[in-house]
């Protein structure tokens, strides 16, 4: 879709943004962006899918920048994966493809770049450092931190680490003074569909939250937790979702519990979890 004469945006599993000679969150088929002088790459976060060919561009001379708190994750992405998984090696089986990926030398970070004509906007929650980007023509580049109104049906629960810190990361993007917002996954949103996205995320995080405390009147540990969500959501059933849902569990019982919501009990082995 070319938004203006300098602005392309490339749909795909995860969304890519070419702004003049600057493409953001390269992830798409390479042959284009090879086709192009790119001079430099922008990553909102470090999950593979949203730098798949930045070591590529790389090579062929363009400069890596990513968010500071992102780039040991771009440099090493292993250690998402580990950290999914207490520190242990995780089975490659049990990895998402979102997870995979070859690593990529970052050159610049976001907050050592001036602030025009490309504005960085702090959006963590889905990862620890995100960042969005403004561009001048009033595009934004979000990242992962909103979800768009499409994808709820198809994924009702969207990786995150931080609920809280999601919540603020969408009330910033409310904000903004854009035209134009390229999510990572899902269509392009105009402003008018980016604020019913909003209010629908803020929503459906709420709906999550009363699942959850309905189903810890029963006191639980985290992985019974993860299931009865899943069955309850009708989530995928496949092993290297899974692992995704627990990290996004723990993440929501501890919003609740910091919100006085749900505590937690140590008995014969176990954390359990339950509603106050």
């Amino acid at each position: 879709m070319q938004i203006d004469k300098d602005t392309i945006f490339i749909p795909g599993e995860t969304n890519c943004l070419l702004w003049q000679t600057i493409v953001f969150d390269p992830s798409v088929e390479p042959t284009f962006l090879l086709s192009k002088q790119i001079e430099a790459v922008f990553i909102t976060h470090g999950h593979c899918d949203h730098f798949r060919l930045a070591s590529m561009l790389q090579e062929a001379g363009a400069k890596v920048v990513s968010p500071r708190g992102e780039a040991f994750f771009i440099e090493n992405p292993h250690v998402h994966v580990r950290g999914m998984f207490s520190w242990a090696n995780l089975p490659i089986e049990m990895v998402t493809r979102f997870f995979q990926g070859a690593q990529c030398k970052v050159d610049v970070f976001t907050d050592d770049i001036p602030s025009q004509p490309i504005r960085p906007v702090a959006l963590p929650g889905h990862s620890v450092d995100q960042h969005g980007f403004m561009l001048p023509n009033r595009v934004f580049v979000a990242g992962d931190a909103l979800w768009p109104l499409a994808l709820w049906e198809r994924t009702p629960l969207p990786y995150a680490i931080d609920i809280d810190q999601v919540r603020t990361s969408l009330d910033t993007i409310a904000t903004l003074d854009f035209d134009w917002l390229v999510p990572g996954h899902g269509p392009i949103l105009s402003r008018e569909d980016a604020e019913k996205s909003i209010l629908n995320h803020h929503a459906k995080l709420d709906e999550i939250n009363e699942i959850l405390l309905d189903i810890l009147r029963t006191p639980m540990n985290a992985e019974d937790v993860a299931e009865s969500l899943s069955i309850r959501l009708g989530l995928v059933d496949r092993m290297n979702r899974y692992w995704l849902t627990i990290t996004v569990v723990k993440a929501f019982l501890c919003s609740l519990n910091e919100h006085k919501l749900a505590s937690y009990s140590y008995d014969k082995y176990k954390v359990l979890w339950f509603a106050i």
